[in-house]
């Protein structure tokens, strides 16, 4: 946890039971773009490495707001296991850059002896909607993926829920990538990884049958509309 606690970020403080986003300055949707511009995908990482070991191996790189382990599907043997990649914020978008510039451009990241892949955000998601796109001109029953979608507003829930109870929630029926919300409020955002996953979100609820309540309270979603962020 050391690269965290050395950072004088904003938007998280550390303490002994572990990272979390500071109440008094929530996400605000506007700030998703500007988060994707200091985030950089890093794949290629053992297995069985703990968020602590990745700290340790990264900190040596900048300071980051946070480390994202990224997991397997929650379907087969490696359900909810760590697939081996990350999403690291660093603290500026400078940095990010430099890291990116440094480890695309004139070396390699290793890992131990193994060469990790480092690519930005933006480019992790376009290289993941060229894949969709193209499996999708494959099936023609299949139709194009909307290029929005991945963000889902709630309200209605309890005073006594937290992030996680909300992450835990909708992880089974689509990946979450974020949830901007703060104990306490009735109301928030649940932003997803991939494009149009909101919807297939709440498809997937329906089909599990699934009821929309959180500690025995009912509360409302709905599919935030609008231009996809960029």
């Amino acid at each position: 946890m050391s690269a965290l606690k050395k950072s004088d970020s904003k938007i998280v403080e550390v303490s002994e039971h572990g990272v979390r986003r500071k109440p008094d300055n929530p996400v605000k949707i506007e700030n998703f773009a500007e988060m994707k511009g200091r985030t950089v995908y890093i794949n290629g990482f053992p297995e069985t490495l703990s968020l602590d070991d990745i700290e340790a191996f990264l900190e040596s790189h900048g300071q980051f707001d946070t480390i994202m382990m990224r997991r397997f599907k929650k379907v087969g043997e490696k359900a909810g296991n760590f697939n081996g990649s990350v999403f690291a914020t660093f603290t500026s978008e400078k940095s990010a850059v430099q890291f990116l510039n440094k480890f695309k451009v004139t070396e390699q990241l290793k890992y131990e002896e193994k060469t990790l892949q480092v690519m930005s955000k933006d480019d992790f998601y376009r290289q993941n909607n060229r894949t969709n796109h193209s499996s999708k001109k494959n099936d023609s029953s299949k139709s194009t993926v909307p290029v929005d979608g991945r963000i889902l507003k709630f309200s209605g829930v309890a005073e006594t829920i937290r992030r996680e109870d909300l992450k835990e929630f909708f992880d089974p029926f689509a990946d979450v990538q974020f949830v901007s919300y703060c104990k306490g409020d009735s109301k928030g955002l649940i932003l997803f990884e991939k494009f149009n996953a909101a919807n297939n979100a709440l498809d997937n609820i329906k089909k599990a049958e699934k009821k929309l309540e959180l500690n025995g309270q009912p509360f409302e979603v709905s599919v935030l509309e609008g231009k996809p962020l960029s």
